[in-house]
């Protein structure tokens, strides 16, 4: 009978919380030491928030190459985008608009903002995935997206991008008190429970939550609602000196579907031995 009670506790917490501090994946904007693991600004690195850090291997960018945006899919394969044009290994010539696929093999075009109408100069800062596929991005300026114009996006936004090229604003910062003037260059869209998990470039204020271009931001737009998810420099000391420019996390839906199911066994197996 304990047995299965605790089982039956312990599911339903999983299902619940999903699971306690999920690894967290960042790049920082200039080379830092972190526990011990030197990370450049053409690097990401998974922190299992349990004491490992690991590189993610994107595979061979020169040290120009700096990362400017990532996401990373349940599959292992990993989109990024970097800083500045450059011409990455097969062949594949990129500017820093674009968005690059890495399946641990070669890269891909994913996204090629010369086909998209996206204004020369304009420099992506943000990548993630929503439902279907569809592209999450954020831009460095003020950028007038189709032709003729479907959207107008400014640094702080998230534009959503269809498979079939169409845009719309996801995420409006003016909308949601963004102070002025800064720019939103880490994003990651959780599924689960349609949250963002946002970083700027500067320090400010998002309701209660006091923030630097270090921390990372949980947006919940039920509420809609701001809390911290990530307070770099308090986690390691050398991220006060850097802004984060990328962020991915795994998809929790997977663990909480696991602990309901794990509560759902324990219930009926308390079942049976009560029969």
């Amino acid at each position: 009978m304990r047995k299965f009670n605790l089982l039956v506790c312990l599911g339903s917490l999983i299902a619940a919380v999903g699971w306690a501090e999920e690894p967290i994946s960042i790049s920082p904007d200039v080379t830092v030491e972190l526990d011990g693991t030197t990370v450049a600004d053409d690097e990401v690195v998974e922190d299992d928030r349990e004491g490992t850090l690991t590189k993610a291997n994107l595979g061979t960018l020169a040290e120009s190459d700096d990362v400017n945006a990532y996401h990373r899919f349940p599959d292992e394969a990993q989109l990024f985008s970097l800083d500045s044009g450059t011409e990455l290994p097969g062949s594949l010539v990129v500017t820093a608009a674009d968005v690059v696929r890495f399946d641990g093999v070669s890269p891909s075009l994913e996204f090629d903002a010369s086909t998209e109408t996206i204004p020369d100069g304009a420099i992506l800062d943000a990548v993630t995935v929503h439902s279907s596929n569809d592209l999450l991005l954020s831009f460095d300026i003020v950028v007038e997206i189709g032709a003729p114009a479907q959207i107008v996006a400014f640094p702080a936004d998230l534009v959503r991008r269809t498979a079939a090229s169409t845009y719309e604003i996801f995420f409006d910062g003016s909308a949601q008190s963004v102070p002025q003037g800064l720019n939103l260059d880490a994003a990651d869209y959780r599924l689960s429970d349609g949250h963002l998990l946002l970083s700027f470039d500067g320090s400010g204020q998002l309701g209660a939550v006091n923030f630097t271009d270090d921390d990372i931001l949980e947006f919940d737009p039920a509420g809609p609602t701001w809390t911290k998810y990530f307070a770099g420099g308090a986690t390691y000391a050398a991220l006060e000196a850097a802004d984060i420019v990328a962020v991915a996390v795994p998809e929790p839906a997977a663990l909480a579907q696991f602990g309901g199911a794990l509560a759902a066994l324990a219930w009926l197996g308390r079942r049976r031995h009560l029969t």
